[in-house]
């Protein structure tokens, strides 16, 4: 019916009401959490900083989910010029994109951003870094994609980024370091970024921290320390819910305890 309504006013030739109706149709679907629904009436309307205001507010809770093509429908339903106006949407782009395999495509984006910002103190080039990393490790640079690590880590230092970002450039460093096989460099990273994500309660994160800090004390043969973190992993993804993380988890803590000697 709504829809429908609005057609009328369109074929009236009310063409500002239909823009002003429009908006008010999307903030009552973005009220009511009908997130889609309410991006296709913005776009209707026009309204490209409320639209830009919505997915940066709804992205993060959606990426949590899963729903990486969502969020990059959402991003695309904006015209480019528009939405190059907002570089935080930039960078949920490069970092879906990365995560949906599509590494060149993130690659070409995270240096469009950083020519965006142009070496402006800024926590998004830390953002983008880390994003980069995450694609060049996808593609098999880990050396590069190391080296993206340390930039990212060097700039949110610089520019005194909150934790998340923090967390974020560091977290990719010691992934980085364990696939490249320095365990103890990857230890000394992921154990400070347990401390901080501890801090902030992020319960995905820290165990998806106990899990790969398992992994590394795994690999050099501390094998109390790595059944340590794989029971608090396995603990944290049974209360999540996350099945196929739990699988992974009691799978590598059973190979810990096998060879331990325990049942």
């Amino acid at each position: 019916l709504l829809r429908d309504f609005l057609k009328d006013k369109l074929r009236e030739g009310d063409f500002e009401q239909y823009l002003e109706l429009q908006l008010q149709a999307g903030t009552i679907m973005a009220a009511r959490g009908a997130i889609s629904e309410a991006v296709r009436h913005f776009v209707a309307a026009n309204a490209w900083p409320t639209l830009a205001s919505l997915i940066e507010e709804e992205a993060p809770r959606s990426y949590r989910l899963g729903r990486w093509a969502t969020i990059l429908t959402w991003l695309h339903a904006m015209p480019e010029r528009d939405r190059r106006a907002y570089p935080c949407l930039l960078v949920w782009e490069c970092r879906i994109l990365s995560r949906l395999g599509r590494s060149d495509q993130a690659l070409s984006a995270v240096d469009e951003g950083m020519r965006t910002l142009a070496g402006s103190d800024s926590s998004l080039a830390a953002e983008l870094e880390t994003v980069r990393s995450e694609a060049l490790r996808t593609r098999g640079d880990i050396g590069q994609a190391i080296e993206a690590d340390r930039r990212a880590k060097a700039i949110a230092f610089a520019v005194n980024a909150n934790i998340e970002v923090m967390s974020q450039a560091r977290r990719e460093l010691g992934v980085g370091l364990m696939v490249q096989g320095d365990f103890q460099g990857a230890i000394d990273e992921l154990a400070t970024v347990l401390a901080l994500e501890s801090e902030r309660g992020d319960s995905a994160q820290i165990a998806y921290l106990h899990g790969v800090l398992g992994s590394s004390y795994g690999a050099l043969g501390r094998l109390s320390a790595s059944a340590h973190h794989l029971e608090r992993a396995r603990e944290k993804w049974s209360e999540l819910g996350n099945n196929k993380e739990l699988a992974w988890a009691l799978n590598n803590l059973g190979v810990a305890y096998w060879l331990l000697g325990r049942d």
